[in-house]
């Protein structure tokens, strides 16, 4: 009788520990995906701040040459 109430035992904390372990891989699995989305926004704001410096340097380099024309004439 003993050993039959062991065995419910351990089924029944073998039975809970699995049910943790799913849920925390669960829990683990929504902060990932948060965090890819977080990544990819953060990727997307990056290569807009690149785009807008490229395009400020060209602007640049357009008034500079601008300038040098203007001072060989």
């Amino acid at each position: 009788m003993e050993t039959l109430a062991v065995i419910f035992a351990m089924a029944a904390l073998f039975l809970w520990v699995r049910s943790e372990a799913n849920a925390d891989r669960r829990y683990i699995s929504e902060i990932q995906r948060q965090d890819r989305k977080d990544i990819l926004t953060l990727v997307e704001a990056i290569k807009e701040d690149v785009r807008a410096i490229k395009e400020e340097m060209k602007d640049f380099h357009n008034r500079l040459c601008a300038i040098e024309e203007r001072r060989g004439k």
